[in-house]
């Protein structure tokens, strides 16, 4: 949990991006404080420009509002044995990559900036034809300060500030940029992010007035499954797959819930996505189904079976032409025929199941060739029964957890990626993972 002061300090920056009021959700710490909003899905434009405009005029508290818990992480073992096997590959993708390099031009001079580049690796991102100042080993001054998608591993950035301010020139410029890993990081969204960053460079009170670029170069639409290097076999262990609760599934889900489990805006935003990936005719089944499937409402399927642990719940849901009852916890065999359906859905509960090696190769098993399994993914659990690894992981390694699934199954072609979350970082995320199977 975090201290009242840093809550304080969140709620604090919060409200002076322009956020509502906070409410609870469960998470990966447990019950965090989240921003909501109302409205529609914003657009990419919508979102530079809420990002853009973070740290215009901001309402910073007066001192220093973090905690040493703030920066604290889940791994505090020695940095330098982790850091000590060489990782030759970027930590963002093509396009991100891509943009950061056309960003720097313009602020790089060719032939006199002097630059040092903190937390950096095998690559600075640098313009190829960009000529910087006169390389000197023994130089201490400088006129720009870069540091690529790393401040967040910086766990005692007050100092590191201090430390960039003493060698840079007076005039000079540190340019920080950052991907979604201290605590408050992975608490917080993007636009937080953007808050936390400038506030390091407030509160060490010798620079100017901070300012934020949105350089995304395709917002919520790189794929990150298309640069991920999978080890050659299952890489899991059954530990990974152990939960809090490890009681009667049948007994936790006995009590029906006829409520989402993800807000208004998420689940429009589902519905929105089935509405031009469901064709009419298609069969379908819903696993992990309940008593609504989120499917368009004037969608016209052929034969829609639902899979759930809650009769009552999916006798409730009025899009099903059937449905059967089964703990695939318990038995992860599909009690349907061979290449039976169109299309799999599965609603916000992958991270639910223990047993995924085996229930991707039932998905497969009843796809039809060139048959699409989607799906959808959240922040949102119920930790007690959601496996340890999703627990102890981020939602960019939600996504390679489920691309995963599809990958070591083998029978599906390569894993793709959406980012369908209607406001980011104003409601709750939303993300397709979605594969195809092998036609041959």
């Amino acid at each position: 949990m975090r201290s009242t002061s840093s809550l304080l300090a969140l709620q604090a920056f919060r409200f002076a991006a322009g956020f509502a009021p906070a409410r609870k959700t469960p998470s990966i710490d447990g019950p965090i404080r989240r921003a909501s909003s109302r409205g529609r899905r914003l657009s990419a434009s919508t979102m530079k420009e809420l990002a853009e405009g973070v740290l215009k005029n901001p309402k910073f508290p007066l001192e220093w509002p973090y905690t040493p818990l703030d920066f604290e992480r889940q791994d505090e073992s020695d940095d330098v044995v982790f850091y000590d096997q060489p990782r030759l590959v970027y930590h963002t993708d093509d396009f991100a990559v891509d943009a950061l390099t056309w960003y720097y031009p313009e602020h790089l001079k060719d032939g006199g900036d002097d630059v040092l580049g903190i937390c950096a690796s095998c690559v600075s991102h640098y313009p190829p034809k960009w000529k910087g100042g006169m390389f000197s080993p023994s130089r201490t001054i400088f006129d720009k300060v870069t540091c690529a998608v790393s401040v967040d591993y910086l766990n005692k950035p007050k100092e590191i500030l201090d430390e960039i301010v003493r060698v840079l020139r007076p005039g000079g410029e540190c340019i920080v940029n950052e991907q979604p890993v201290f605590r408050i990081w992975l608490q917080t969204n993007n636009l937080e992010h953007i808050f936390i960053a400038g506030s390091f460079f407030h509160y060490c009170r010798k620079f100017d007035p901070e300012t934020c670029n949105d350089i995304s170069p395709n917002p919520g639409r790189s794929n990150p499954l298309y640069i991920v290097k999978f080890p050659p076999e299952w890489p899991y262990s059954p530990l990974d797959f152990e939960r809090q609760d490890e009681s009667d599934d049948a007994v936790f889900y006995d009590q029906p819930r006829l409520v989402y489990h993800i807000d208004d805006f998420a689940v429009d935003a589902l519905t929105r996505y089935y509405a031009e990936h469901l064709k009419d005719g298609d069969d379908v089944l819903d696993i992990c189904s309940s008593w609504v499937s989120h499917y368009p409402p004037k969608w016209k399927g052929g034969n829609v079976v639902g899979l759930g642990m809650n009769e009552y719940e999916l006798s409730q849901n009025k899009q099903l032409s059937s449905y059967a009852v089964r703990d695939l916890n318990a038995d992860p065999k599909f009690p349907f025929e061979d290449e039976s359906f169109d299309k799999v859905t599965c609603v916000v509960s992958v991270d639910y199941l223990n047993k995924p090696k085996e229930i991707f190769d039932e998905i497969a098993r009843v796809l039809r060739p060139g048959g699409e399994c989607i799906v959808s993914m959240s922040n949102r659990c119920f930790p007690t029964k959601a496996f340890r690894i999703w627990l102890q992981t981020n939602d960019l390694e939600h996504i390679f957890i489920a691309g995963s699934f599809f990958h070591y199954c083998g029978k599906f072609d390569l894993a793709t990626c959406n980012d369908i979350s209607p406001n980011p970082g104003r409601s709750d995320p939303l993300y397709i993972v979605k594969a195809s199977k092998k036609s041959d």
